[in-house]
């Protein structure tokens, strides 16, 4: 979220706050369009930027954004695979197949079917992972059924590590939005 204006009496304090309900409802497509994607950015709060929502008020910026490391985890049939963030991130998962998609992947004599998937792989992924800092999930028949009986198969789980962060800046000044190398911002 991201929302230039002036929300209380006691973020950046002034005289000048008699109006705690306002908000330049282009705040979060503005701060998007500077940040989103990058490893960091700077972002002013003022008028020129966000245009002037409650005229004499006070006002400031408040944005609440995540850093954002994508991840990859893979395992073969019966192997196991660790899906880890560092301390203060947490595990979202985006994608999770256990089949087989290809003949690279986990090689193996038994890779004629390459089109299998089981459907309950996400659901099954986030149950065990979602919101941790940390899980471990087998590659097994036991886990997810076997959606291709005779084809050695594999577990590949894509996902994210997110920090979540919030950034303040008082009208005129600037703040910055940063994140750790190869994490990205997203508002």
């Amino acid at each position: 979220t991201a929302s230039y204006g002036r929300h209380d009496g006691t973020t950046c304090p002034h005289s000048a706050t008699s109006n705690r309900n306002c908000h330049a409802t282009n705040s979060l497509e503005k701060v998007k369009k500077m940040c989103e994607g990058k490893t960091s950015c700077t972002v002013t709060a003022s008028h020129g930027i966000f245009g002037d929502p409650c005229a004499g008020t006070y006002k400031y910026l408040s944005v609440d954004y995540e850093c954002i490391e994508t991840k990859t985890a893979l395992a073969c049939e019966s192997q196991y695979t660790d899906l880890s963030c560092p301390e203060g991130h947490t595990i979202s998962v985006h994608t999770a197949s256990y089949g087989r998609h290809d003949g690279t992947t986990c090689p193996h004599s038994a890779t004629s079917n390459r089109n299998c998937h089981a459907t309950n792989s996400l659901e099954k992924v986030k149950k065990m992972c979602e919101g941790k800092t940390s899980c471990t999930v087998t590659a097994s028949h036991g886990i997810f059924g076997d959606p291709c009986a005779g084809t050695y198969k594999y577990l590949s789980v894509d996902y994210e590590c997110i920090e979540t962060k919030t950034a303040l800046a008082c009208e005129s000044q600037y703040t910055d939005l940063s994140c750790p190398e190869g994490h990205t911002i997203s508002v």
